[in-house]
């Protein structure tokens, strides 16, 4: 019994390794734009969005951050910091659009964060390139970012 046990938690061991070698590998390209919009999540529940009437689909709906109309340059300069406070990387920032990645501690699992600056709202979509639960960690890294960005704005200036 005791044996089993040890070679099955080392074939998870491997197997949860692999993922995360796998979902670390450098040719990985995030689903961008579609439309203007950030894309829709899949039906697995490792994944959130603010954009695309994702509303309806509460598994996967998160609010966008609404900006202040006279502050919203300046927060989207700050943004590229509260990714990298909250222990992302940021990969491009190009115009309204913003590609990060998080990686897990454990298995070095590679999340994908894109953001999209629409007028005066800040849309947000977090992924898990692998696996299908996060255990929410992407909703709670999309609520961090929020917290971080809000502490980021100018006193007096709240959203």
């Amino acid at each position: 019994m005791g044996i089993g046990i040890l070679i099955l938690g080392v074939v998870a061991g491997v197997y949860f390794a692999a993922l995360g070698w796998w979902s670390a590998r450098p040719d990985h390209q995030p689903p961008g734009l579609v439309a203007g919009s950030l894309a829709a999540c899949g039906p697995a529940p490792n994944c959130v969005c603010s954009d695309v009437g994702q509303a309806a689909d509460s598994t996967h709906a998160i609010e966008a951050l609404v900006l202040p109309a006279d502050s919203v340059g300046e927060i989207w300069s700050l943004v590229g910091g509260a990714i990298k406070a909250a222990g992302g990387q940021v990969v491009k920032q190009s115009g309204g659009y913003l590609h990060a990645t998080f990686t897990s501690r454990i298995f070095r699992f590679v999340d994908d964060v894109e953001l999209r600056l629409a007028d005066d709202r800040l849309h947000w979509r977090s992924a898990s390139r692998v696996g299908y639960s996060d255990l929410g960690a992407n909703r709670a890294r999309i609520e961090n970012l929020r917290v971080l960005i809000l502490a980021s704005l100018p006193p007096g200036n709240p959203p």
